[in-house]
């Protein structure tokens, strides 16, 4: 079970736990219904996967990706 200060939990490869609030960032960033909720969802796992490599450097480095 999930803590109640969790927005969401990565739960194995492909399945995510999303809080209540995160449910509502999902509905405003990612549009509502499930395409959105899934739409986050894997945004949230990409960003797992990626771990500390997520994070640019300093900013030069963003300038590179525009």
């Amino acid at each position: 079970m999930a803590d109640d200060s969790d927005l969401y939990r990565i739960e194995g490869d492909s399945k995510v736990w999303l809080s209540p609030t995160a449910l509502e960032f999902a509905q405003q960033y990612f549009g509502p219904g499930r395409s959105g909720r899934e739409q986050f969802a894997r945004y949230l796992l990409a960003r797992e996967r990626l771990g500390d490599d997520y994070q640019l450097g300093d900013a030069d480095d963003a300038a590179i990706f525009g």
